[in-house]
């Protein structure tokens, strides 16, 4: 597949010649072969440790402009207004992943009851309500 195609222009067979395959699979040899070649056939993804996640909540506008006016107020000798202004990026900072963890897992919550109206006991307290009406 040398050349872009349509995919109902493409024949079977074009694409086994392509992969160097068959309808039967992969032989014993080739599979070993092809595995010293490629590995194995998954996708490693590493977890960002708590650190690299905290520091990645400085990547935004908003944390930008208040470093910038920090560092103004820094220059211009207002320490109280320093203070502030660092303490506000810091506990943006800090506080944004569990911010975003839980408007996840609320809209993950509210998903489930639009969707599966009977898990609703589940979030109520008291007897299951009737679907009849008003009770």
């Amino acid at each position: 597949m040398a050349s872009w195609k349509k995919l109902s222009e493409i024949n079977t067979y074009e694409v086994f010649d392509e992969l160097e395959t068959s309808s039967n699979g992969l032989g014993e040899a080739e599979v070993s072969r092809r595995l010293n070649i490629y590995g194995l056939n998954e996708i490693r993804f590493k977890k960002p440790g708590p650190l690299l996640r905290f520091l990645k909540q400085f990547q935004s506008l908003l944390v930008y402009v208040l470093i910038v006016v920090g560092v103004f107020t820094a220059i211009i000798g207002e320490w109280i207004d320093t203070v502030v202004i660092a303490g506000v990026v810091v506990l943006n900072s800090a506080t944004n992943p569990w911010v975003l963890y839980g408007i996840l897992i609320t809209a993950a919550i509210t998903l489930l009851i639009i969707y599966l109206p009977g898990l609703e006991f589940i979030f109520k307290t008291g007897p299951f309500p009737s679907r009849g009406g008003l009770s």
